[in-house]
């Protein structure tokens, strides 16, 4: 008969399949991603720090508390244990590798066998020859809880759980070999169990019995210190997603440092919906253009080309985000930028111009041998995030990117430097512009731009 179980509730872990899933997909994604990865290395070495001076202190105190609880020369024994345990610990903070070590797991190991073999072997240098059950009555079974404790500041929560599995393995599976090959004396199980049968109360029998290795006791250990784990795994896998949501922010707020002034990006990371949404703004659009660059690299070695390219682009990344501009893409030599946006400020057509004639300026200074072309309009642009779902990136469109473009253009015609719209003047004049900014700006009125009907009124800056 085929039993039917489709009618039974079906159970769900959700939080246990997703930390199940993020176990296979962690690593590939922390690989994938340099600053994820740079943000896991250091947490793991400042951990690794931390656990490293924690257990060596513990160790200390320990060291110090030995005697008071075991005064003799048979404390010598457990002190030269404890000195193998604080060398372990040395060793692994020498070989530390951040990642996966099969190195440190063996330390790892070496600890919980060591803790072990202290509580199933008896002190040789003890006055009697005590059964192997008797080291379970020192309750060694708690110092294993430190190698849990620091293993949580110094590894990933999937260390600190196979820790704890190990150690219920290594556990349970001594106290399977003490009890079926450890060494006994049978005057302590009689005496036991005629005090039990004196006062008529058979559970103190395993009690009383220091040939007994007390089952229930040591499961209990064992389970107690699994929900600890557990505990602690859970911590560690939650931690570990601040730790990466934290390392995406970062990366967020580093691209979007690539574009945005810093001032904008300290606003843009408190309001991060600013940039969702596509809206029409009153913007000024800046474009700049290395005159002769094309020819120049047709002849000049490669590594010149780029040099000098980086010093053009830090000029206009100075200019543009010194006064409140974006970066909104490079095109070649050629550079777009926006003043407003993504959120429009006072002063933007005046912050524009002002940017214009810094970029001029600064390019001159380099000395690099070319001139630097600049046209700026103000007006209506849609500016936020376009594209497909899979692909979005934020843009500047309208009809007043393309007359900023064509401004630009007819410079060469003109023979100016900087050619700017009687928008954008008036505008900055309205901002308050100094008369300063203002200084060899010259009318051209109704000037022909390339693709357009009717002629547009400008200002341009030529060389004195």
């Amino acid at each position: 008969m085929k039993l039917d179980l489709t009618h039974l509730p079906r159970i769900r872990f959700g939080l246990l399949a997703r930390i199940l899933a993020n176990a296979e997909t962690e690593a590939e994604m922390v690989a994938a991603d340099p600053v994820l990865r740079d943000a896991v290395e250091i947490e793991q070495r400042i951990g690794r720090r931390i656990a490293s001076t924690g257990r060596q202190t513990a160790v200390i105190i320990i060291a110090i508390l030995i005697p008071f609880l075991n005064f003799g020369w048979e404390m010598l024994w457990y002190e030269a244990l404890l000195f193998l345990f604080w060398l372990s610990g040395r060793l692994r903070s020498h070989y530390a590798q951040v990642g996966r070590s099969l190195g440190e797991l063996a330390f790892i190991l070496s600890d919980i066998l060591l803790l072990t073999f202290i509580a199933v072997v008896p002190n040789p240098f003890q006055g009697f020859a005590a059964p192997n059950a008797f080291g379970f009555r020192w309750h060694t079974f708690d110092y294993l809880f430190l190698v849990l404790a620091f293993a949580t500041l110094a590894y990933s929560w999937r260390t600190v759980w196979t820790i704890g599995v190990t150690v219920a393995v290594v556990w349970l599976g001594a106290t399977l070999i003490v009890d079926l090959f450890g060494h006994e004396i049978s005057a302590f199980s009689e005496n036991a169990r005629a005090m039990a049968i004196r006062l008529d109360a058979p559970d103190i029998d395993a009690f009383l019995n220091l040939n007994d290795v007390q089952w229930s006791l040591r499961v209990q250990e064992v389970v107690v210190f699994l929900i600890v784990a557990a505990a602690l795994t859970l911590k560690g896998w939650r931690s570990d997603q601040m730790l990466y949501r934290q390392a995406r922010a970062a990366a967020e707020r580093e691209n979007l440092s690539r574009y945005f002034a810093p001032t904008m990006v300290d606003r843009l990371a408190k309001q991060p919906a600013t940039l969702a949404q596509p809206q029409t703004l009153e913007i000024a659009i800046l474009f700049a253009d290395l005159v002769g660059f094309t020819e120049r690299a047709e002849t000049t070695p490669e590594a010149e080309v780029v040099a000098d390219l980086r010093r053009y682009y830090a000029v206009i990344e100075r200019a543009v985000f010194d006064h409140g501009g974006t970066l909104d893409k490079y095109l070649g030599d050629g550079v777009m930028a926006t003043f407003g946006t993504p959120v429009p400020e006072p002063g933007n057509a005046a912050n524009a111009l002002r940017a214009a004639r810094a970029i001029v300026v600064g390019v001159d200074a380099l000395g690099i041998g070319l001139a630097v072309s600049v046209g700026v309009h103000f007006g209506r642009a849609t500016v936020g995030d376009v594209g497909p779902a899979r692909r979005l990136e934020f843009a500047v469109i309208g009809d007043t990117v393309n007359v900023a473009a064509r401004l630009e253009a007819s410079s060469r015609e003109m023979g100016a430097r900087i050619v700017v719209s009687d928008a954008l003047l008036c505008r900055a004049r309205s901002d308050g512009i100094e008369d300063a900014a203002l200084t060899g700006l010259t009318s051209q009125p109704e000037v022909m731009l390339r693709g357009r009907r009717t002629p547009i009124d400008t200002w341009v800056w030529r060389d004195p």
